[in-house]
């Protein structure tokens, strides 16, 4: 767990929905500026080729994006320690996730159950997404980013799990498509 030096304010030690909300909008709407979401194309992609019925490819869609809000996040929460020392990076959105980790830490539980939840009730198959993109995105935030030529294997690996979200496992063109996005 990140040691980040949090003030003495009761938001700081006891977990809030409020600031659970703004540092999830926050880390979801840094994410979409610079781009980094590309998986999100890929995994709607993915499931416009297969042709999937249109419910399908909302319900998997979101499923995505809500695991993308959690990886990043979780990101977010890893370095908040670095970012506060870096040069240009220890803004007022690290600076207030910073001050309540608690917080972030409840919203990434809720955004697993909630994907969880979501898998067992549409598709138990996504739970394979949340396990490989989310699993390898945790444990590269840990620590694989910090391993040279690991970390690119991580991303690759990040490359296939999160377009997963956008088939069926019983697709092998849906594999086929998720493993040349990995490679790319």
């Amino acid at each position: 767990m990140p040691s980040v030096a949090t003030s003495t304010t009761p938001a700081a030690r006891t977990p809030s929905g409020t600031a659970a909300v703004r540092i999830v909008a926050e880390a979801v709407a840094f994410r979409l500026k610079s781009l980094e979401m590309a998986n999100l194309a890929g995994a709607l992609s993915i499931a416009l080729a297969l042709r999937l019925p249109w419910g399908d490819v909302a319900f998997r869609t979101l499923f995505a994006f809500v695991l993308n809000a959690l990886v990043y996040l979780n990101n977010d929460w890893f370095d908040a320690e670095d970012d506060l020392r870096a040069p240009g990076r220890g803004g007022p959105k690290t600076r207030f996730l910073a001050e309540h980790m608690d917080s972030a830490l409840a919203a990434q539980g809720a955004l697993t159950v909630l994907l969880v939840v979501a898998a067992l009730a549409f598709d138990p198959g996504l739970l394979l997404a949340l396990l490989v993109g989310g699993g390898i995105c945790v444990w590269y935030s840990y620590s694989l980013k910090r391993l040279p030529y690991v970390d690119v294997l991580a991303m690759a690996v990040w490359g296939i799990g999160m377009p997963m979200c956008g088939f069926p496992l019983g697709s092998a063109l849906g594999w086929c498509l998720a493993l040349q996005l990995g490679a790319f």
